[in-house]
């Protein structure tokens, strides 16, 4: 059993398309943290930990001190026993999800390139191709709106996620001139409402009334109200005439079987950036034996991250809802060792024992 040599870390910084601006606030360019686990017999594995508008602590300087103090714990440790060792940071460090998520995901590479598995035949290999959605930012200038919608059609998007505030009124004008620039193509198109936390539930129904008699083509409402509302979710839930997908009040199992016993959603929206992998693992089978829907989604990783959530989406093959986008607000290249872009779709080339992204 090979031993893990070191772990090394730095900040990557880019500049994004066009803003990223949801109802917790806006950005022109990312800062994440890309981690390397390397083997004292030269296997590497890579994983990525983004910064989140929805846990602003969690900075690049902790996101450096936490794997700091973890890098020493892991020195000469062998790699079989990097579970229990996960398991333990996460209890020490509450404050590092998505950096303790992001390490394990570059732990578990090294671990299945030690053996000679890629990543979508260990998920299951179902799906040699998966589609995702495209996230429309709550910009209410209508020609940088106009140009990001634009670039998503010509590439061949079909289904948008709007970024909604918590406004209802606001939102309902947004909406108005998100439909009224997509109908400018006459090319079909489905929307998914994404309220990050933003709601009432009287205002989230409310909102849903008034686009159901307008017949806009909704297809889900993903964390209309704060994470821990979880009576306000299931009001949603039951007066929703799409299903309500949680997110943000999903980061662990044991969050989601609080939402599976009280029937407060529809379906769970899945990150790795978030939940890391056995979590995630331990999240999709419980959700498939409570009959939820389920999505993945990400956050605004570069494919060293987001590679994680594709190959476990087309190796699993059980996600209704792929949101799978975020290489899209970055200037990207249409390969990565064996994953293809097509538009909206990756296309599985055959398997990779260790994903190599640059950052």
């Amino acid at each position: 059993m090979p031993h893990i040599k070191r772990v090394s870390f730095r900040e990557s910084i880019r500049p994004l398309r066009t803003a990223f601006t949801t109802s917790l606030g806006s950005k022109q360019i990312i800062r994440n943290m890309l981690i390397e686990v390397v083997l004292d017999d030269g296997v590497t594995g890579r994983g990525e930990a983004p910064t989140s508008f929805t846990r602003q602590n969690e900075t690049i300087p902790c996101m450096a001190h936490i794997l700091s103090a973890c890098a020493v714990s892991l020195k000469g440790v062998p790699l079989d026993g990097y579970g229990k060792l996960i398991s333990r940071f996460r209890a020490v460090h509450p404050e590092g999800l998505m950096t303790i998520s992001a390490l394990e995901v570059a732990l578990f590479r090294a671990f299945l390139e030690s053996r000679g598995i890629d990543e979508w035949t260990h998920w299951g290999g179902k799906l040699k191709e998966i589609e995702t959605d495209i996230t429309l930012p709550f910009l209410f200038e209508r020609e940088s709106l106009r140009k990001w919608i634009r670039y998503g059609l010509k590439r061949g998007f079909r289904v948008f996620k709007v970024k909604v505030s918590g406004d209802v009124e606001k939102d309902r004008a947004f909406l108005a001139l998100v439909r009224s620039l997509l109908q400018e193509r006459e090319t079909p198109f489905t929307l998914r409402l994404d309220g990050n936390q933003g709601y009432t539930p009287g205002d989230a129904l409310s909102l849903l009334d008034r686009l159901t008699k307008e017949r806009y083509p909704i297809q889900l409402f993903e964390q209309p109200v704060a994470k821990g509302d979880l009576e306000g979710l299931k009001r949603v839930k039951e007066g929703s005439p799409v299903p309500v997908i949680a997110d943000e009040a999903v980061e662990t199992a044991a969050q989601l079987e609080r939402i599976v016993d009280r029937e407060c959603a529809h379906g769970v929206n899945l990150k790795i950036a978030k939940s890391g992998i056995a979590e995630s693992a331990k999240i999709i089978d419980l959700a498939g034996r409570a009959g939820m829907k389920l999505m993945i989604g990400c956050m605004t990783e570069t494919m060293t991250g987001l590679s994680a959530a594709i190959y476990m989406a087309a190796g699993q093959g059980v996600f209704e809802f792929i949101d799978l986008d975020s290489i899209h607000f970055l200037h990207h290249r249409n390969r990565y060792n064996d994953i293809s872009v097509k538009g909206p779709v990756y296309l599985m080339g055959g398997g990779s024992p260790a994903f190599r992204a640059p950052s």
